[in-house]
C-alpha cells in the first residue's frame, strides 16, 4: 500500500524539528494493522513542510530554506525509527513535486533526504518520483515532460515511480468522476478519441 503522509502528523510549524509522539503512535497502529492483515506499506510523504506539491500550492518548501531542512530532519527520524521494521517496504521521499525555480532544486533535495536516511537506515528502498513540474504561482504549473522530468539518484536500493491519469476515465474509475463507472475496462471499443 502507498501510505500517504502529512508532515502535521509529526510536526506543528510553531514547533519546528520537536516531533509528536501522537504522530508516530499513529504511525506504529497502522503498521501493526499492516501486519495483522500481511500488507507492506510504502510510506509517502504526501504532504510536507510548505504544502501539498500535485496542485501547485507548495513553493513553499521551494523557496523556504527551512522547510527544507525540516522535510530532511522529518525523513532521517522516521527512517531510524523503523529502519528494522519489515512491514515497510520503503520510503516515498515526495508526491508529485512542483519545484521552484527548476527541476535541479528536487534533485538537490532528493540527495539530501536520501544521504540522512542512508545515515540510519540502509535496508529501506527509497523512492522517487519525478518532477510532475514547475511552480509558477499558485494553482499555476508548466509540466514537465517524463522524459524530462527524471534523474538518477546515487543509491543501490531506488524505485523511480511515475503517475499516469490518461484515460482519466480509465484511471479515475469513478473515484472523482460520476459520469465514470467504477471498473470500466481499458481499452475500451467504443472510444475513438485517440487513447486506444
Amino acid at each position: 500500500i502507498r501510505f500517504g503522509m502529512n508532515y502535521g502528523v509529526f510536526e506543528d510549524d510553531a514547533a519546528p524539528f520537536v516531533y509528536k509522539e501522537s504522530g508516530f503512535a499513529w504511525l506504529d497502529q497502522n503498521i501493526q494493522w499492516a501486519k495483522e492483515h500481511r500488507i507492506y506499506l510504502m510510506l509517502n510523504m504526501h504532504i510536507p513542510q510548505g504544502g501539498f506539491q500535485s496542485e501547485c500550492e507548495g513553493a513553499a518548501l521551494w523557496e523556504i530554506p527551512k522547510n527544507q531542512d525540516r522535510l530532511v530532519a522529518l525523513w532521517r527520524s522516521i527512517a531510524k525509527r523503523y529502519a528494522k521494521e519489515p512491514v515497510i517496504a520503503g520510503y516515498g521521499l515526495l508526491n508529485e513535486p512542483a519545484p521552484t525555480p527548476s527541476r535541479a532544486a528536487w534533485k538537490t533535495l532528493a540527495d539530501r533526504i536520501v544521504k540522512a536516511i542512508r545515515e540510519v537506515d540502509t535496508r529501506h528502498m527509497i523512492v522517487i518520483e519525478p518532477a510532475e513540474a514547475l511552480y509558477v504561482s499558485p494553482k499555476k504549473c508548466n509540466y514537465i515532460s517524463i522524459k524530462d522530468a527524471f534523474f538518477l539518484i546515487d543509491d543501490p536500493n531506488v524505485m523511480y515511480e511515475f503517475h499516469f491519469y490518461e484515460p482519466f476515465e480509465y484511471t479515475g474509475q469513478g473515484v472523482f468522476d460520476t459520469i465514470s463507472k467504477e471498473g470500466g475496462r481499458y481499452p475500451d471499443a467504443t472510444r475513438t478519441d485517440g487513447y486506444l
